[in-house]
């Protein structure tokens, strides 16, 4: 088996990174150089926004996959550092000079970062809550046996309200077997 494609495509976004910081650094410096031309700013901000939506989306989805931030910042008052540093099964990627850019841009970059570590902890909790959840849970074929009904009864049910169900981030519908086995104790 070969490379997972995951993994490709966070090496692919760690050489895009390294190569549009220095390309977000001009354009940065560019929109305030003088003279002014409204039509250029317009197109240089246009470009900068641009790259730099790009640079937060790979960011995130590389801190999604692989679970850590390749980038490593320091910065003093004027100019800050970032080096890129991945490690996954099977690609090693650093840059060893370290990227001058300016504290704006890293300061963007900081927010997607801590904004992506925090939903990336929140999911962890909802789909640890969903698995230590998932044994307590029954498919409609299971409930509907349990209770000797037809799904749609079981849908009807649900819908009004009788039964408690949940709806998997799959779209699927989940019974809780602890109510199915309620139901079935005060039937019979």
């Amino acid at each position: 088996m070969g490379i997972p494609h995951s993994e490709r495509k966070v090496y692919r976004y760690c050489v895009e990174i390294v190569r549009a910081l220095p390309e977000l650094d001009r354009l940065y410096s560019d929109l305030f150089s003088v003279p002014f031309d409204e039509a250029a700013f317009e197109r240089k901000l246009a470009q900068f926004i641009s790259l730099l939506d790009r640079v937060k989306r790979w960011i995130s989805f590389i801190i999604g996959v692989h679970g850590i931030c390749p980038i490593e910042i320091s910065a003093d008052g004027k100019r800050a550092l970032i080096k890129v540093n991945l490690r996954t099964g099977h690609y090693t990627y650093t840059t060893y000079t370290p990227l001058e850019v300016h504290p704006f841009i890293v300061s963007e970059i900081m927010k997607v970062i801590h904004m992506t570590r925090k939903l990336s902890l929140r999911t962890k909790k909802i789909i640890g809550r969903y698995i230590h959840a998932r044994e307590d849970l029954l498919s409609p074929k299971e409930a509907a046996r349990l209770l000797n009904v037809s799904y749609k009864t079981l849908w009807r049910w649900w819908k009004e309200g009788k039964i408690r169900a949940v709806r998997l981030p799959s779209g699927r519908l989940k019974y809780y077997r602890a109510e199915i086995e309620k139901i079935v104790k005060e039937s019979s």
